[in-house]
């Protein structure tokens, strides 16, 4: 899988976890990761630690922005 697939799966699985609300441990949870891995094999979602600190950076990018 290229880094350009990955990255454009990672910021859909970061917008859906957001939009929908959803909590970031289930990014840990063995169903979603055998789902992700059916629907594009090989790929790893990022760990719900690694999706808090990209929310934070986007927030504070935005902040940046609008100042």
């Amino acid at each position: 899988m290229s880094s350009n697939r990955k990255r454009q799966i990672d910021q859909a699985i970061l917008k859906c976890t957001i939009e929908a609300g959803l909590p970031f441990s289930l990014l840990n949870h063995d169903s979603l990761i055998e789902l992700l891995d059916t629907l594009e094999p090989g790929y790893k979602p990022p760990d719900r630690h690694t999706i808090s600190l990209r929310i934070h950076d986007q927030y504070f990018n935005h902040m940046h922005d609008l100042k």
